[in-house]
């Protein structure tokens, strides 16, 4: 003890009979046994008392030596738990199993974590949290972080490349297997390319995979390839190839080859090839070859070529070939093949060969020397003109020509005439190779 108790020995008195009955007891002992400066023992709970005036009158009372109440131990809950602990008690500090431990040494209490921390109930950190060890894992059902980027590849620029990607790893079931996806960076890749895989690999962070499907709406220009359907509509150029169907409208040029159909509208040009039939109108040129049929209208011109049947009407010109019929207008003009047949107006010309024409344009001439009338050989039917040199016309004088005329001749004859001439009126010139005979005269060698 820190204080030290002198007391004479002579204050203590002298032992009597009847005196200090209780000392040896588990009880303390009675006041009334003992005199002022006496002390006395309870061998129960190893108390020592002394007697000492407490009163001016000189009443008496009991003094714990060393205290005379024990001292109270207490937590922090809400309705505290309290334990008098007494002289000569005990007091144990215990830690949680995984959470705290607890060590003593020289009379030195240590409270401190363990290698390995689990805590069971809720954990809030009110200032930083800085994890430098390899593994991190989060078994949470629900992770919310507020930064609204995410850092991915350490926490300082790296200084070289190492050839790995970046992005999210992520597990899921097929209904048959268990599975492992990734988006993200792909290092590998010449351009860096943001992919997608299902059934992926993960060798060393270095992914692949089969490409999954995206699905989405796309604000700007596509340059890779589609092998899904154009449902929207895309107002920007598609310059790649697209293996489906573009059902929706194109704002923009289609330069790269369609495999499917395109039941959309496209505004711009369509350049490239298309395997399918374009249902929809084109607002500019078609340039490129389409196998199957333009039904929509296409306002500028055709140049590639056309398989199908083109049932729209055209404002420009068709330069390429039409392997089907055009049943629309064409305001430009024709200068390609076109197999099937024209039933719409055509404002243009036709440079092309057309097996079957209804109606032809014609125009006046009257400068040409020589012309070539055409004929066919039946009165009705598809049938090619045919021309011979042997049949002239010379627009300029109307002078028609040919080796031989059958028939009533009305006007001049100009030429020599070979056999007989009956019902003939007017002058004859030239000179007859043989004896005519005209309305009874005779001719021979030009004189009647």
């Amino acid at each position: 003890m820190a204080n030290t108790i002198q007391i004479n020995r002579t204050a203590l008195g002298t032992l009597s009979a009847g005196e200090y009955p209780t000392w040896n007891s588990t009880t303390d002992p009675d006041i009334a046994n003992l005199d002022y400066g006496e002390l006395a023992w309870n061998n129960g709970t190893k108390k020592l008392f002394i007697a000492r005036v407490s009163t001016v009158a000189g009443g008496l009372s009991l003094q714990q030596v060393g205290g005379d109440s024990p001292f109270t131990v207490s937590d922090s809950a809400g309705t505290p738990n309290t334990t008098a602990i007494t002289q000569g008690g005990t007091l144990t500090f215990a830690g949680t199993t995984n959470e705290v431990t607890v060590a003593e040494s020289g009379g030195t209490v240590t409270v401190g974590l363990p290698d390995d921390v689990t805590v069971g109930g809720k954990l809030v950190v009110t200032g930083d949290l800085e994890v430098t060890g390899t593994t991190t894992t989060v078994n949470s059902t629900t992770l919310t972080v507020d930064d609204p980027i995410l850092t991915l590849g350490g926490d300082v620029a790296p200084t070289a490349d190492d050839n790995k990607d970046r992005g999210i790893e992520f597990r899921y079931h097929d209904g048959t297997n268990a599975k492992l996806g990734f988006f993200g960076w792909d290092d590998s890749a010449s351009n860096h390319d943001f992919v997608f895989y299902k059934a992926a690999t993960n060798s060393s962070e270095v992914f692949s995979g089969t490409v999954a499907t995206v699905q989405a709406n796309l604000l700007g220009n596509v340059t890779g390839d589609f092998t899904g359907d154009i449902i929207g509509d895309l107002t920007g150029d598609v310059t790649g190839l697209v293996t489906g169907n573009v059902s929706g409208n194109v704002g923009g040029n289609v330069s790269g080859a369609v495999t499917g159909n395109v039941a959309g509208n496209v505004a711009g040009d369509v350049a490239g090839a298309v395997t399918g039939a374009v249902t929809g109108a084109v607002g500019g040129g078609v340039t490129g070859n389409i196998t199957g049929d333009i039904t929509g209208a296409v306002t500028g011109a055709v140049s590639g070529d056309v398989g199908g049947d083109v049932a729209g009407a055209v404002t420009g010109a068709v330069t390429g070939t039409v392997g089907g019929g055009v049943t629309g207008n064409i305001t430009g003009n024709i200068t390609g093949n076109i197999t099937g047949d024209i039933t719409g107006a055509v404002t243009g010309d036709i440079s092309g060969t057309a097996t079957t024409a209804t109606n032809i344009t014609t125009a006046d001439e009257t400068t040409d020397t020589t012309c070539f009338p055409t004929f066919v050989k039946t009165a009705t039917g598809a049938v090619g003109a045919k021309t011979n040199a042997n049949l002239t016309f010379q627009s300029a004088t109307c002078l028609l020509s040919a080796t031989l005329f059958a028939g009533a001749l009305t006007g001049n004859v100009t030429g020599n005439v070979t056999g007989n001439a009956s019902g003939s009126s007017g002058s004859c010139t030239g000179e007859a190779a043989t004896v005519a005979t005209i309305d009874g005269l005779g001719i021979d060698g030009g004189t009647f």
